[in-house]
């Protein structure tokens, strides 16, 4: 399963801190009428990511002091920042930033795992009309395969992959002949993200 849908660990908004490396922290942006963030500080581990939703249906913005990450102004959904390294980390609504301002404490986690997976040798390979893609991996991960032609993704699937050489075949049936890519990106089971790479695909006609 693609884990960048990973599994959420809702927190209570109320709470202030959420436990360090036991998931992500939730905070409400504009709460009733009152133009703050709730919790206005939360505590979270290395790895961790904090959810920020809108519920007052007012225009806010999660904006880091520093420029890091920034939400974009908007009155409705969530975003959502994973923090790799420890540090406290401020940030502020750009609409009321004299009235909404937040902070983010990101302490260490013993153990947490922050590395990405590596992907390398990424290639396609063609047997009569059949496609593989062949790929290394540095760890175990779920990849994310996306066929694009011209910049668009015109299908997408998962390959559960292992440390080392993998292949997987590519299904082509139902597309148009022509040039194609094939896009990776894998993501591991702390949801660290690899570079994405890819490959050229040609589709000929049946």
């Amino acid at each position: 399963m693609w884990r960048r849908a990973s599994l959420l660990l809702l927190l209570l908004p109320a709470v202030a801190h959420a436990h360090p490396g036991h998931g992500p922290a939730i905070v409400q942006v504009g709460v009733g009428l009152d133009n703050r963030f709730d919790p206005r500080s939360v505590t979270v581990g290395v790895g961790d990511t904090v959810i920020w939703r809108w519920g007052s249906g007012f225009n806010h913005s999660v904006t880091a002091d520093d420029g890091v990450f920034d939400s974009g102004s908007r009155t409705s959904g969530e975003f959502t920042h994973r923090f790799t390294e420890e540090g406290t980390f401020g940030y502020h609504c750009t609409v009321h930033p004299t009235q909404m301002s937040g902070q983010v404490t990101v302490v260490s986690v013993a153990g947490a795992d922050v590395e990405p997976p590596r992907l390398s040798q990424v290639r396609v390979s063609r047997r009569g009309r059949r496609h593989r893609i062949h790929f290394t991996l540095s760890e175990r991960a779920d990849v994310l395969a996306r066929i694009q032609r011209r910049k668009r993704t015109v299908r997408a699937f998962d390959i559960a992959a292992r440390a080392g050489a993998n292949r997987s075949r590519v299904r082509t049936r139902g597309l148009d002949p022509g040039r194609y890519r094939i896009a990776l990106t894998a993501f591991d089971a702390a949801d660290n993200r690899s570079a994405t790479l890819t490959a050229r695909l040609r589709v000929r006609r049946r």
